[in-house]
């Protein structure tokens, strides 16, 4: 039932950082729409959290801190550092993309709000297992591929061209 249930949070997680990336992305293109999210600069709050979140993790955690930058076994732990680093994919996967939009606030001077909504969400499908995310990347294939075999079977404009 726990796997049922991840699938669940990484689904719906998942389309919620689609939902924040689309807005930063229709922000950055101008596109005029009705609805707004209220404009808070990131350029300079996106970078102090991260440095914020990585001295208080290390102040507080400076064990459970190093063992991930190292894949070391916490203490009395049966698992090898592969299983470790396995273990760790998401988080890593975490670590580089928010690094990446870090940066990309810097530069780009996005809205905080769809930021700290795609940071969150992203944080929460990190501490998701490994072995839930491969079969979100296995249900999430097969769902594209019936999503676009449909699309393309029933498409208007696929029939018009083959009618030319």
């Amino acid at each position: 039932m726990s796997t049922v249930t991840d699938l669940c949070s990484i689904g719906t997680l998942f389309a919620f950082v689609l939902v924040c990336a689309g807005v930063l992305r229709l922000e950055s293109m101008g596109v005029e729409r009705t609805f707004k999210t209220p404009y808070v600069n990131s350029q300079w709050i996106a970078p102090a959290g991260v440095i914020l979140a990585i001295i208080l993790t290390y102040r507080y955690n400076q064990n459970g801190f190093m063992n991930f930058l190292t894949s070391t076994p916490a203490t009395g732990s049966e698992m090898s550092s592969l299983s470790v680093f396995l273990h760790n994919i998401p988080l890593w996967i975490f670590v580089i993309i928010t690094l990446i939009l870090t940066g990309l606030c810097m530069v780009r001077k996005y809205s905080l709000i769809p930021v700290l909504g795609l940071v969150s969400c992203l944080y929460m499908m990190s501490q998701i297992e490994l072995k839930n995310w491969v079969g979100f990347m296995v249900w999430l294939a097969i769902g594209l591929v019936l999503y676009f075999s449909y699309g393309y079977k029933n498409s208007k404009l696929a029939k018009q061209a083959a009618n030319s």
